[in-house]
């Protein structure tokens, strides 16, 4: 470094080798030994560091680099990390601008695009041409893209979400629920087809709500469970819309005239055609009291005949 301070109307070259600009106080925060600094101090209002190419106008071409620089890298490229700013788009003479991220792995030997911001404004990271206001991707098509929600070091899990291995014909978003470091699509814990198939605990759902779990071995295993805390109780409604035919299946409470059972409910009609109380049984609430005729096949019961069940084949 130089050895005197070199002044300079608003500039000042530090025996020390940093430099203010704006400014003789270098750094303005507490120095920290063996590091040189560069600090721009505005008049009146924010120093500014600007960055401009004397190149001709031209689509993709550089504007301004930041690059963080290892001298001791043995490889004839020692930039590990670079910022760039350069022209983007077709406009001659007024194009948009584009800020791309750049980082070298370990143990390679040229810097590789990480991060770009188009100059729509579009985020993508892997990918250089971003089609929304943030995307993911990589260069490889067999590669399981995710994003870490949560993640634990040392040997934890991986906690986040996910697209399953389009090598394997799975194409889809799924959430990982994962004890180990590595996330595959056997450790899924939902998972969302490209088709609008929906799985839970499965990769490779067949139908719109697909469940794989471990069932019941040996002891009560829920691989479905709907809890409701109404009056009534919980249920799966069951609906056609072409007909509007609208059925419920309930887990009823105390308090809905049949106690604690497993009901069968029409909607259209507002009554019960069949449920299973707590103590045994079936119960046919809705079961006509008149023959409904050959070729129904149907039951009803008879009340010329002590109410039998009878079926009309």
């Amino acid at each position: 470094p130089w050895t005197s301070h070199i002044d300079a109307a608003g500039f000042e070259l530090r025996g020390v080798g940093a430099v203010g600009v704006g400014t003789a106080t270098v750094p303005i925060s507490p120095p920290v030994a063996g590091r040189s600094y560069l600090t721009v101090k505005g008049v009146s209002d924010a120093g500014s560091l600007e960055l401009a190419s004397g190149a001709l106008d031209a689509d993709l071409s550089g504007l301004g680099m930041i690059a963080f620089t290892d001298p001791v890298n043995d490889q004839t490229e020692k930039r590990l990390a670079v910022i760039l700013g350069a022209r983007s788009g077709p406009t001659a003479n007024n194009r948009g601008g584009r800020l791309s991220f750049h980082t070298r792995p370990d143990g390679g030997a040229v810097i590789v695009e990480r991060m770009r911001i188009d100059r729509d404004g579009n985020v993508g990271i892997g990918t250089a041409s971003a089609a929304s206001k943030l995307s993911f991707g990589d260069a490889s098509p067999n590669i399981t893209q995710r994003i870490a929600l949560f993640e634990t070091t040392a040997g934890g899990g991986f906690r986040g979400i996910g697209m399953a291995n389009p090598s394997a014909g799975v194409w889809g978003v799924g959430v990982y629920a994962s004890t180990v470091s590595a996330p595959t699509d056997a450790n899924m814990a939902l998972f969302v087809r490209d088709g609008g198939n929906g799985g839970i605990g499965t990769a490779s759902p067949e139908a719109k709500v697909d469940i794989s779990g471990a069932g019941a071995n040996g002891s009560l295993v829920s691989d479905l469970r709907i809890t409701a805390t109404g009056s009534i109780g919980a249920g799966i409604n069951l609906m056609c819309s072409q007909s509007s035919a609208s059925w419920l299946i309930l887990a009823t409470g105390t308090d809905t005239g049949l106690g604690r059972s497993l009901g069968f409910y029409d909607a259209v009609d507002a009554q019960y055609r069949m449920y299973l109380p707590a103590g045994g049984g079936v119960a046919f609430p809705g079961l006509p009291s008149t023959n409904p005729g050959a070729g129904s096949k149907r039951l009803w019961y008879d009340p010329a005949d002590a109410n039998r069940v009878k079926y009309a084949p």
